[in-house]
């Protein structure tokens, strides 16, 4: 059976598809190529204590709190969501 990550076999080892090798887990990765938008729902949990950690591994990235936002968000906060979102795309800043 095929792991969900294909990145990582079933057993669990690091894998990489044929014709391609692993790059060492440690090296310094390009940033990506565009701007990045982390929505923290500050409500949620498990996503939220993590933003700030996953925003300064990503080089461009920035975070937008959504107060009383949860798990998810877009579902409960739909026009906030929106509003941020198409913001973020015309490039306005906070």
């Amino acid at each position: 059976m095929l792991s969900s990550t294909p990145w990582v076999d079933a057993a669990g080892r690091e894998r990489a598809p044929r014709g391609t090798r692993l790059r060492d887990a440690d090296a310094e990765r390009p940033g990506p190529a565009a701007a990045l938008l982390l929505l923290r729902a500050t409500s949620d949990p498990f996503a939220s204590p993590q933003a700030a950690v996953l925003c300064a591994h990503l080089q461009g990235a920035r975070i937008v709190d959504l107060p009383g936002g949860g798990v998810s968000l877009p579902d409960q906060m739909p026009a906030v969501f929106a509003r941020v979102v198409e913001a973020f795309l015309r490039g306005d800043p906070d």
